[in-house]
């Protein structure tokens, strides 16, 4: 670790021109991570249930953390630190911001903040998005296909199953050293698992320079130094926004590859095209859609149906005058609370309606409206997929996420006192379930799931035409083939 942090630190004294922070003293330590466990306690919603799900105590793995504290001589290993006592939440929402919406502070001392953010954020964002992306399938770990420095010579075959990293077992590797620093780790309801979709090099978690990879290909069973290597990256299509009308089906196609409130005026107009059209059905493809706003998703389908669609909101916090002073800061307005004990923790629920109306301009479509889901949908995504679990014909249609999703409302925002950084968390749970059963607040069900051979999770880097066209659909897509087969 200390090697990677001076190679860092060095690019650092080129790159920032900024004055470096005072280093803190021990107390100061100990009190900036209090206040950041304080908040995520009393704060975050989810810990409870995960609790119960996966069987881990995330506040006590947390909190574990504190005992380093003493072993930390510089801020930038302090801030290292902090990153890990975020991410254990396993929240993606939960993490450090260059952002700070409320003005409750100057505009100086705010100045000041972002200064020693850059200060340290550059070197850490750098070293800690070098991921290697991994494909998870039937519970096993596989490799893309790694080259040596173009997409010439071969280091790794695509498809070759992952046995170990720097001799550790992939499992055990993912649980100690990968997963304490990615906040995107998943769970797996079919092999009762957590999982990821990326692991971090072994230089990251502090265990050396060497990037030893041991996988099994055709039944033989190599090591190789990872480093360095490079992977094909998703054609530019893939991301495109699109809508098709596909006359062999009479389908009305929407692509949509991120809640981009830039983009609603092209959806509105490019649909609006087709009224007056027969259609069968209507496809909003959202997969890989990490998210961002929900009036995407609402937008595109005020002009799409003929009738208002309106359902509950069930909005859940922490019971305690920390989320209440946030709640009344972000203006969150309720007359109603209804009590929720979800394990130890007791909660409180407000509940509205979220209700769409057809826009004036419509395409008065009646029939069903089919949602094509994956594992990289999140966020805003993840509010979209729930909000269709109350109608019959808005069916969601591929592959759950294992993410803890739903609907729910901005993170609440924070700075520390000593290190002056900028830290959000999550704060609601989506109480919209309709059993007893704890597994329901993932909202990660799928009305009609899709489970692809592995070759689908390849595609993305060796199909040579466009994505999300309709040779590709028809003829490659096995979620969309499913909506092929529905009535």
């Amino acid at each position: 670790m200390l090697k990677y942090l001076h190679f860092f630190c060095s690019l650092l004294i080129i790159n920032v021109i900024n004055a470096q922070p005072p280093e803190l003293s021990k107390q100061q330590m100990y009190d900036d991570f209090d206040f950041l466990f304080e908040k995520v306690q009393k704060v975050s919603p989810h810990m409870a249930i995960r609790k119960q799900i996966t069987g881990i105590d995330i506040l006590s793995n947390i909190y574990k953390l504190r005992e380093s504290i003493d072993t930390i001589n510089s801020n930038i290993l302090f801030t290292d630190m902090l990153h890990r006592a975020l991410y254990l939440a396993m929240e993606p929402h939960n993490d450090f911001t260059d952002i700070y919406p409320y003005h409750d502070r100057d505009s100086s001392f705010i100045g000041q903040v972002l200064d020693y953010y850059y200060y340290y954020f550059q070197y850490y964002k750098y070293g800690h998005y070098r991921v290697l992306p991994l494909v998870y399938f039937n519970g096993d770990y596989y490799l893309p296909q790694l080259y040596h420095s173009d997409e010439k010579n071969i280091k790794i075959p695509a498809r070759s199953k992952l046995l170990k990293v720097n001799g550790i077992p992939i499992e055990e590797y993912n649980r100690q050293w990968s997963m304490p620093l990615y906040t995107e780790s998943r769970w797996d309801f079919i092999y009762k698992k957590l999982f990821t979709t990326a692991i971090f090099p072994p230089y990251v978690a502090g265990l050396g320079d060497d990037f030893l990879l041991t996988y099994e290909h055709n039944g033989v069973i190599r090591e190789i130094e990872a480093f360095p290597y490079y992977i094909k990256s998703a054609p530019s299509t893939k991301f495109s926004p699109k809508v098709h009308y596909l006359q062999k089906d009479d389908i009305l196609y929407i692509r949509v590859p991120e809640m981009d409130a830039s983009q609603i005026e092209f959806y509105k107009s490019e649909i609006l095209k087709y009224k007056g059209k027969l259609i069968k059905k209507v496809v909003i493809d959202v997969r890989a859609n990490e998210g961002g706003n929900d009036a995407v998703w609402e937008q595109i389908l005020a002009v799409i149906i003929d009738k208002p669609v309106e359902a509950t909101q069930k909005l859940c916090f922490k019971d305690n005058n920390l989320v209440r002073e946030c709640l009344e800061r972000d203006r969150i307005v309720y007359t109603k609370e209804i009590p929720l004990i979800i394990g130890n923790d007791t909660l409180f629920c407000i509940e509205d309606t979220r209700n769409i109306a057809p826009a004036e301009k419509s395409l008065s479509y009646e029939g069903n409206i089919y949602v094509l889901t994956d594992r990289d949908c999140y966020s805003s995504t993840l509010a979209f997929i729930a909000f269709c679990e109350n109608f019959d014909n808005l069916i969601t249609v591929g592959t759950p996420t294992g993410y803890l999703g739903g609907e729910g409302i901005r993170p609440f925002y924070f700075i520390l006192p000593n290190t002056m950084h900028i830290f959000i968390t999550s704060c609601s749970l989506d109480g919209n379930i309709k059993t007893d059963n704890i597994e329901d607040y993932y909202h990660d069900k799928v009305k009609i799931p899709v489970y692809p051979d592995i070759d689908y999770y390849y595609i993305e880097t060796e199909y040579e035409g466009d994505f999300y066209n309709e040779e590709y659909l028809y003829n490659h897509d096995p979620v969309f083939k499913k909506v092929l087969e529905l009535e």
